[in-house]
């Protein structure tokens, strides 16, 4: 068992060895110079005599980019909003993502029942304020 184990660490500070060595050797090769200490122009760049430089002015324009990405929004706040009494909407006051104050009215409700309550109401009140001024009379 001994014997095994001294050769597999053998083995393996061999390769430590080698690895290092391969890299080393890669290294030195891809950082020399040239023979002559200047540097390789290959003949597909263009050179200062053959290129050409057309100037033009700058025209201002707006950039459109646009981009659909697949979200979903959650809100910040959230707050059930309960009425007092059920009814009908009329009107909506503010939209979805509106922020509002407490107080602030929302929508205004219709409420038929109510409605034929208050008209009862206010005959009967001016029923009342006419035989109160007969009364008095």
């Amino acid at each position: 068992m001994e014997y095994k184990n001294d050769t597999y660490s053998r083995f393996n500070s061999v390769g430590l060895v080698l690895a290092t060595t391969v890299v080393f050797c890669a290294l030195l090769t891809g950082c020399t110079k040239t023979p002559s200490g200047k540097r390789v122009v290959s003949p597909t760049q263009p050179t200062a005599s053959n290129s050409r430089v057309e100037v033009v002015t700058a025209v201002q324009k707006d950039v459109v980019h646009t981009t659909s990405q697949p979200a979903t929004v959650h809100p910040f706040f959230q707050a059930d909003i309960i009425s007092k009494v059920s009814g009908y909407i009329e009107d909506v006051f503010v939209d979805i993502g509106d922020a509002v104050k407490a107080g602030d009215p929302l929508c205004q409700l219709s409420v038929p029942e109510m409605e034929k309550q208050r008209e009862q109401i206010n005959a009967k009140q001016q029923r009342l304020l006419a035989e109160l001024k007969r009364a008095e009379a």
